[in-house]
């Protein structure tokens, strides 16, 4: 949007908030007892929009970064990888990602800060040639890990990463330059994307088609608050000169959220600190909802914990911008309790007659629906469609319960935080009804209903005054009965079918078997890659092992790796193939993770690509309660055939064939047999020279009077001899492995 446009409705809209908020002062309050009710109700109203105004103002003029050239002689670089309990396989990719970074070797050392104290972490560290660290104790969690690391480490430079982060290759060379240019910059901090979908993506069947819960502040505030030397440290992605960090005695302790705390005491201390808003690392973000949320609730108790240790409205050091940028996100972790307010408010007005606010439904429409309809479709273009109001209020809404009760609890009671770390590279297959998660959500919803059905007949009997009061207190009611709905979906869990996120791409490359002593090779193309394998494409059927190797052509190196095959089936008018990969050595593995999440920021778009309705619509349309892996060895393709069978070389029946694989087919029968899972069988395709014996796996009845069987054959067989194909397909015989001899290997 062009800059002057951007003033122009900037200004109205706060003119318009201005507008409203003086018309709520002076005109809506009620009196008596339900002053209290309304004097609350406008004390949270009037933070929103204290609130929206900073927001606005960040939206004007973002910084837009660009790298500054690497000088001539490079800063020496330490990388920390903090990990506490995380899987070692989620770690050790990190490691093989920071292996990959651009930079020079000797100027280089990462480390592993491990307060989990595992062999198994040491093991992989060693393994892998990089630092492992662990320490006595675990006081001061995160920051107390890398507070030991410092007295171990001597760069000019500190790049800190979570576990599951993973740096791409050109991060150094895009963030270092700064610190030559400016003697004051502390740090620059970068987005924290993520590669696999939130459980909004997720759970609402979006994927894409929605930016991910984070990116809004990660990509589009952070640059705003740049402007005003406000960005705020988010504990990964982030590069501090190392002698800004010694400055004020290490990294912030006494707080759960040790990075907000820390990036803020540097800022009061003089230093700089720049935002850099493009992709530079990749990570995993929560899979599941309560994960969120309890994730969410440390954060919030984490700011107040640290505003109440060091106020930004007190602090020295700190530009007044600084100050309200800071309050701001202090007061922006209270949503929980200012969300709880608005839809507490319409039903204590409908319970007990207690008027939060006293107006006209003429007023309402003069001073309301202008506030409303310019946040609804204002705010999106502002944006650059980062933000959408709707999408927002359904986030709020679902966290609201526990954001509520955290908030108070910290400020009122203050109680110690126990640090956690949230669960990364779950694997689940089957879905899952998290009911502690709904139940406060389903409570709320259900006196909404009974009040909106208890009230609704009595607006007819009401004087004027009462029922457009009435009217105007269920219409909220409503409103807020659709995002407490859209919350409880997201109680529906999917299940998280896939151990490894795939990335569509079409990568060419080879498969070689051997088949009857020969080496065979055949050009392929890739549907999706993932870290541990890929799905590959071919348009006619092969018959292959379950085992073989693949040379791959990437980006700037060649891997041969052996596969083995994990599914085989039939994908539009052709055939895919599932393969894991087995890695021999390190560096295949390591070129592979590069290739993989090298251009995974790609399918990470941002900003909202579909409309409210068709969500909706893509979320009835996608919801399964139940889910079917794909696990077929081999391609079962529609055959409609006249067969026989012979059971325990007795009774023989005709029957019809309905599909068939290498391996096993399906067949119906019109009437009653003696058939029984196990019995041996030998079909017969009449008209064809075909016979195959084999045992019955399932059996079952379609309609009165007609049965169906599955059989699998004792062995594989030439599917060309039905299919009427010319024959890439080997005689009938059981296929275990293809893997190519080392002599062969040499003559190709």
């Amino acid at each position: 949007m062009k800059t002057k446009a951007r003033y122009i409705l900037t200004t109205v809209s706060i003119a318009i908030m201005i507008v409203y908020l003086v018309w709520r002062l002076v005109q809506t309050l009620p009196s008596g007892w339900s002053l209290i009710f309304g004097s609350l109700l406008l004390f949270f109203e009037i933070i929103s929009i204290f609130q929206s105004v900073l927001f606005h103002i960040l939206l004007l003029k973002p910084t837009e970064r660009k790298p500054a050239p690497l000088p001539d002689n490079l800063y020496s670089v330490d990388v920390t990888i903090a990990t506490y309990n995380e899987p070692p396989s989620l770690v050790r990719k990190t490691i093989l990602a920071c292996k990959n970074l651009n930079y020079p070797e000797h100027l280089l050392n990462i480390w592993v800060c491990d307060d989990g104290k595992r062999a198994e972490m040491r093991e992989v560290a060693e393994g892998l040639g990089v630092h492992y660290l662990d320490r006595p104790g675990n006081e001061h969690a995160k920051a107390g890990n890398l507070n030991h690391a410092l007295t171990k480490m001597k760069g000019d430079l500190l790049l800190t990463l979570d576990a599951d982060m993973m740096p791409k290759p050109d991060f150094l060379q895009r963030t270092v330059g700064f610190f030559a240019e400016n003697e004051k910059l502390a740090y620059v901090q970068t987005p924290q994307v993520f590669y696999n979908e939130d459980i909004f993506q997720y759970n609402y069947y979006q994927g894409r088609n929605i930016p991910n819960e984070q990116d809004m502040f990660m990509r589009l505030i952070q640059s705003g608050r740049d402007r005003f030397n406000a960005v705020i440290y988010v504990g990964s992605n982030c590069i501090f000169r190392r002698s800004a960090i010694d400055h004020i005695g290490g990294f912030v302790i006494g707080t759960i959220t040790e990075d907000l705390a820390t990036g803020m005491k540097l800022q009061s201390n003089g230093f700089d600190s720049y935002c850099l808003n493009e992709v530079l690392a990749l990570g995993l973000t929560s899979e599941s909802i309560s994960d969120q949320i309890k994730q969410r609730a440390r954060w919030a108790r984490g700011t107040i914990q640290t505003t109440r240790m060091s106020n930004p409205l007190e602090a020295k050091g700190l530009s007044l911008m600084q100050r309200l940028l800071y309050f701001s996100n202090l007061l922006y972790w209270y949503f929980g309790v200012t969300r709880f307010m608005y839809i507490l408010s319409p039903m204590l007005f409908l319970t007990f007659g207690v008027a939060i606010l006293e107006t006209s439904l003429q007023q309402l429409l003069i001073f309301w629906l202008p506030y409303f309809v310019f946040s609804v479709t204002v705010v999106p273009y502002l944006t650059n469609k980062k933000l959408n109001v709707f999408w927002n209020n359904v986030y709020e809404t679902a966290m609201t319960p526990t954001l509520f009760l955290a908030a108070l609890q910290e400020t009122i009671f203050r109680k110690a935080i126990p640090f956690e770390v949230t669960p990364k590279g779950i694997y689940q297959n089957k879905t899952s009804i998290n009911y502690r998660y709904m139940m406060p959500l389903f409570v709320l919803l259900v006196l909404s209903i009974v009040l909106m059905g208890v009230n609704v007949g009595r607006i007819a009997g009401a004087g004027e005054n009462e029922w457009q009061s009435m009217l105007i207190n269920l219409f909220w009611l409503g409103y807020n009965g659709v995002f407490l709905i859209l919350a409880l979906l997201l109680g529906f869990e999917r299940p998280r079918m896939r151990e490894a996120e795939r990335f569509a791409k079409v990568l060419p490359l080879t498969l070689r078997y051997m088949e009857d002593e020969e080496l065979k090779m055949e050009n392929v193309k890739t549907l999706d890659i993932s870290e541990t394998g890929c799905r590959i494409y071919t348009d006619t059927i092969l018959q292959l092992p379950d085992r073989m190797e693949l040379d791959i052509p990437l980006s700037q190196h060649a891997i041969r790796v052996e596969a083995e095959k994990i599914f085989y089936d039939k994908h539009g008018s052709g055939f895919q193939v599932g393969f894991k990969l087995h890695w021999s050595n390190i560096d295949e593995e390591r070129k592979w993770l590069a290739e993989v999440y090298g251009n995974a920021d790609e399918f990470v778009k941002g900003i909202f690509q579909a409309g409210v309705w068709t969500s909706m619509i893509s979320y009835i349309s996608n919801f399964k309660y139940t889910y079917k892996s794909i696990n077929r060895k081999s391609p079962r393709v529609r055959l409609k055939r006249r067969a026989s069978i012979v059971i325990d070389q007795e009774e023989r029946y005709r029957t019809q064939l309905l599909d068939i694989s290498y391996t096993g087919c399906r067949i119906e029968l019109p009437q009653k047999a003696a058939m029984h899972e196990g019995k041996k069988v030998r079909l017969q395709i009449i008209g064809s020279a075909f016979e195959a014996n084999g045992r019955l796996i399932r059996v079952g009845w379609v309609r009165r009077n007609k049965m169906t069987a599955a059989i699998v054959f004792d062995e594989a067989f030439d599917l060309s001899l039905l299919l009427g194909e010319s024959s890439s397909i080997p005689p009938s015989k059981e296929l275990r492995s293809g893997i190519v001899p080392a002599e062969a290997n040499s003559k190709s």
